[in-house]
Parts: C-alpha cells; sequence; structure tokens
C-alpha cells in the first residue's frame, strides 16, 4: 500500500509538472517514477531463489543435553538482496544459549529473528547451541521470510513451511529398584527358568492351533495358502519385562492431568526400562495414554537391544497428557499374552475402584504385579497380594533437589 501511494505521488507530480510546464517538478516527477519503478522491480525478484534452511547435529537428545543447530540464510541469484529477515518460529521449552528470543503472539512459542543483506550467491550462516530441559517433542518452524527493496516502498513476504524437529528423551534417574529382577514371575513358573517366544527372533509360519494368541496371526501367509497361518518364533533365552505406565493421573478420561505425577509415570518407567535392559531383558511397553504425534496409543512390543531401548525411551518422550482407556483394561487385554515367567510391573499415580478390582483378580489368578507407587500420597486398598514399591518420596526429593528432574 505504502508503494502504491508513493507511485501515484510521483506521476501526479509528473502530469501536474508537464501541464504547468513546471518542469523541475516535472523531471522531478519522472525521476521519482522511473526509481520506484526499479524498486518494484526488485522488490519482485527479492524472495526468489532465496533460501532458509535448518540442520540439527543431533535430532534425539536426553533431557538436559545440549544440541547444535545451524540456520542457513542462501541468495542463489545474480542479483544482491538489500535486506532480508527470517521469523522462525521457535519452542519455549527450548534455551537458546546465549540468544534473546522474540515475543509472539503464539502461546508457548517464540520468534528466533535474523536481519541480514546477501550479495549475488551469497549464503549467511548462524550456529547456536540449544539446551533441552525437559522431555517432550518439538518442531522448530515454519518460518516467515520478508525482504523488499531498499528503500522499504514494496514490503514482499513469504511462508517457509519447512520444519525441524527435536526429540529429547526422559532421563532416566537413579531409583531404589528392587533386585528386581530376581524374576519376579507371573503365573507359575516351577523348575527352571523358563523360555518364552523372542518376536524378535523369527522362526516361520505353521497352520493356526487352538489355543494360539490371535496377534500371531499373519493375515497375507493366511490369504496366500488359504487357511489360518501364525507366525513362529525361536524362543528367547531372556527374561520378558513388561512394564505398563499409567498415563491417566486423575482417574478421569480426558479429565485433565497433573503434570507433575505425569512426569514422575515417565521417568520411572524410563529408570526401569534402562536398568531392565542392562540386566538383559526382553522388554515390553504397554500403556493407556496417547501419542502427542500419532494420537494413537503409545504401546512396543517385547525385544531387546539398543535399538529397543531408544524406541522405548522415544515412545515415552512422545507420551502425552491425554488417556485413551482407563488403565485396568489394557491390564486385562495385555496380561493373557504374557507368558510364564514374565515380570508384570505397573507404574502408576493413582488408585482407583477398577484398578484395585484387576489387581484382585490378577492377584487370585496367581499373576500380582508388582505395584510402583509414584504420587505423594499413600497406595489405599491395594490388594495384600500385590507387592507396592513406594516411589513418590524419592521422585519428590529428586523434584526439590534441583527444582525439577529431567
Amino acid at each position: 500500500m505504502f508503494g502504491e501511494l508513493w507511485v501515484a505521488f510521483f506521476f501526479l507530480l509528473l502530469v501536474g509538472g508537464l501541464a504547468g510546464r513546471a518542469w523541475l517538478l516535472a523531471v522531478l516527477g519522472g525521476v521519482g517514477l522511473a526509481t520506484v519503478s526499479i524498486s518494484w522491480a526488485w522488490a519482485t525478484l527479492a524472495l526468489e531463489r532465496l533460501t532458509y534452511t535448518r540442520h540439527l547435529s543431533r535430532w534425539r537428545v536426553l533431557a538436559g543435553e545440549e544440541t547444535e543447530l545451524t540456520v542457513t540464510l542462501a541468495n542463489r541469484k545474480p542479483i544482491p538482496v538489500g535486506w532480508a529477515r527470517v521469523e522462525d518460529d521457535f519452542p519455549d521449552e527450548i534455551e537458546v544459549i546465549g540468544r534473546e528470543l522474540e515475543v509472539s503472539s503464539r502461546p508457548r512459542v517464540k520468534v528466533l529473528a535474523h536481519t541480514t543483506s546477501l550479495k549475488p550467491y551469497e549464503r549467511v550462516r548462524w550456529t547456536y547451541r540449544l539446551r533441552c530441559p525437559r522431555r517432550g517433542f518439538y518442531r522448530i518452524g515454519p518460518a516467515i521470510l520478508r525482504s523488499g527493496d531498499i528503500f522499504g516502498f514494496f514490503p514482499r513476504f513469504t511462508q517457509v513451511p519447512d520444519e525441524a524437529f527435536l526429540l529429547v528423551f526422559p532421563r532416566p534417574v537413579d531409583l531404589p529398584w528392587p533386585v528386581l529382577l530376581p524374576r519376579r514371575a507371573v503365573g507359575d513358573s516351577r523348575g527352571v527358568e523358563p523360555f518364552h517366544p523372542d518376536p524378535s527372533r523369527f522362526a516361520g509360519i505353521r497352520d493356526y492351533q487352538p489355543g494360539d494368541s490371535p496377534k500371531t496371526v499373519d493375515w497375507k501367509a493366511t490369504l496366500r495358502r488359504g487357511r489360518l497361518q501364525v507366525r513362529q518364533y525361536d524362543p528367547g533365552a531372556s527374561p520378558l519385562l513388561a512394564v505398563v505406565a499409567n498415563i491417566d493421573t486423575v482417574g478421569v478420561v480426558w479429565g485433565g492431568h497433573i503434570p507433575r505425577y505425569l512426569e514422575r509415570v515417565v521417568t520411572a518407567s524410563a529408570s526401569l526400562v534402562s536398568r531392565a535392559y542392562q540386566e538383559g531383558y526382553s522388554i515390553g511397553l504397554y500403556t493407556n495414554g496417547l501419542s502427542v504425534i500419532y494420537e494413537r496409543p503409545l504401546m512396543v512390543p517385547p525385544a531387546r537391544g539398543p535399538e529397543h531401548l531408544t524406541l522405548l525411551l522415544e515412545t515415552l518422550a512422545m507420551a502425552g497428557p491425554h488417556v485413551a482407556s482407563p488403565i485396568e483394561e489394557v491390564l486385562l487385554r495385555e496380561e493373557r499374552s504374557f507368558p510364564a515367567g514374565s515380570t508384570l510391573v505397573l507404574i502408576t499415580a493413582i488408585m482407583t475402584a477398577g484398578l484395585r478390582e484387576v489387581l484382585d483378580g490378577l492377584a487370585r489368578r496367581r499373576k500380582p504385579p508388582l505395584l510402583v507407587w509414584v504420587s505423594d500420597e499413600t497406595p489405599e486398598g491395594t490388594p495384600p497380594e500385590v507387592p507396592v514399591l513406594n516411589l513418590g518420596g524419592v521422585l519428590q526429593r529428586l523434584e526439590a533437589g534441583d527444582g525439577c528432574y529431567p
């Protein structure tokens, strides 16, 4: 709008000068009109082949760690850019070391802004250290790229839709786990340590037999052979740990959440799976929570190995506050698939009537889990056959030690 006003002003000046034989005004109007025309053409080309990119040295880090962000603005044309400004949306939770971010109108978002000029085919880089204090999934971007002519008559802008993603794992902390894992078994396990199928060790396909788990049905092989087929796995020598994490912290589905308790459940789960990985367990993770990205249940089938530990921590990093179902439904659905000799651990901050009833049923069937309690309150109504490990006080002291734990 501002540029159009200058065009109208110089045009009227030119016409008025010619009409009134005021040659100085006419020359001034002509020169002004030529300048504005050149400015318009320059502004039109300013954003052409002007690119903005980001690069993270590591896009997956533990809470409390740092990573390096490099942003690059490149002018890929033979025409200089008189000025350019980039406004990059940045998550408020991530700290840019040594750089103050600008305020944004959007909640929990700040702006990482850069202003510069570029010669033909020049590129400018800025490098920053990012500190990631809390676990979660973070987006950097999109960005707004602004430029125009050197006089500011015709400003232009465009959106750079590309985003960079940063995944911050929960940091495992030292917790007083029992010698856990002196193999507290779910179900009967007489004699030697039982072997169970390892889903990471595929052995082949066979016909379905009564009693086979529906989860092992191979539908592609079934269609190909015309009869129900199931997958077979070689037995694994490593014991199985099933971690059931209750993301619900208030006892009401879609009823809000208590952030402190949610982080305690995630931290205790991350600490447990890290400990179990060191002790050679095959580990499965079952929750009633939804992913902050895909809005689908967060579950990881049992397996072992460094890649599997990374997957478990990724899953916990993406745990949001939304609950898909009560945790007792997850327990009832999944415990049928746990083979004899498995270690079942339930991590929760609440005890509801429905959960108490399910725990009582598991205890009667000789399948009591280890209950890990993370609330400040004392657990009440837990069946006596269910062992309880109260970590609420330990986690509270960790929070008080440095304001929070990663």
